[in-house]
């Protein structure tokens, strides 16, 4: 059977939407990090797990953005992009062939600076993340140390990737921009209101001090 191959519009496509919901993810795992605690208080086992599943989420996407190829697999992916910027410069039709090669050089480099955090990632995918390891069983905890990664580590590599895909597709639609959600902070909305209900639910249930009278003037 013949491999299928996407063509170029579809691998930045793809790419794009990898970046726009990685970050969307890490933002959301960010701003629950540093939420209000009244509004923690109204739901803490909701709120914790969303913060959870948003960090392996993002952290989720960041390893596929990057991932390498096996012998069983091509997985479509930054390499994918940069590989066939070489290969078939002639694609990027808003720029000579020697610009295009140059610009993917850069990136290569891009993804280099990005070797340690990457290897982190991609050990705890097939430990914890994707794969329950038996190491990960009897030592929980252990990859805190094994493949330490930080939340700045994860948003230095959706920066990028991000700036990857600007970078390249300057040379063929010219149209990326910033690759966000519109409505990204929507989540304070939740968690400006819970927070609301939680401070007045208190201030609801606070003894309410008796007025003076006259007898006790």
């Amino acid at each position: 059977m013949a491999e299928l191959k996407p063509h170029l519009l579809q691998i930045m496509n793809g790419l794009i939407e990898e970046v726009r919901f990685g970050k969307a993810a890490l933002r959301i795992a960010i701003g629950l990090n540093y939420a209000d605690p009244d509004a923690w208080a109204v739901a803490p086992l909701f709120f914790g797990l969303s913060r959870q599943a948003n960090l392996e989420v993002a952290q989720m996407y960041a390893a596929k953005l990057c991932d390498k190829p096996t012998k069983k697999k091509s997985p479509v992916t930054i390499r994918t992009l940069l590989n066939l910027a070489k290969k078939q410069p002639m694609l990027f039709t808003k720029g000579s062939h020697a610009e295009v090669i140059e610009a993917a050089n850069k990136c290569w480099k891009i993804i280099s600076g990005l070797k340690v955090p990457l290897a982190s990632i991609e050990k705890r995918r097939h430990e914890s993340l994707a794969h329950l390891d038996a190491n990960s069983v009897m030592n929980p905890g252990q990859l805190k140390h094994t493949a330490p990664l930080t939340l700045a580590d994860l948003e230095k590599i959706f920066e990028g990737t991000e700036e990857i895909l600007r970078s390249m597709d300057r040379f063929f639609t010219g149209l990326v921009g910033e690759i966000i959600f519109l409505e990204q902070d929507d989540y304070r909305a939740v968690l400006r209101i819970a927070a609301d209900a939680k401070r007045s639910a208190t201030r609801s249930a606070s003894p309410k001090q008796p007025r003076p009278t006259a007898e006790s003037e």
